[in-house]
């Protein structure tokens, strides 16, 4: 696991869009990739709903 970068400023927009939820924060603590037969991210973020 690596530190997470910039990755949660390109998923947020995927995420809210699909939970139909927006959060103040998405912040990206690690992620991983895994290449087979294309490559698979794996992203764990902190999240805080805006209310």
């Amino acid at each position: 696991l690596v530190p997470g970068g910039q990755w949660a400023t390109n998923v947020k927009p995927q995420f809210e869009s699909r939970e139909n939820r927006t959060y103040s924060t998405f912040q990206a603590i690690v992620y991983r990739t895994q290449v087979v037969a294309g490559i698979n991210y794996f992203i764990k973020v902190c999240i805080v709903e805006h209310l």
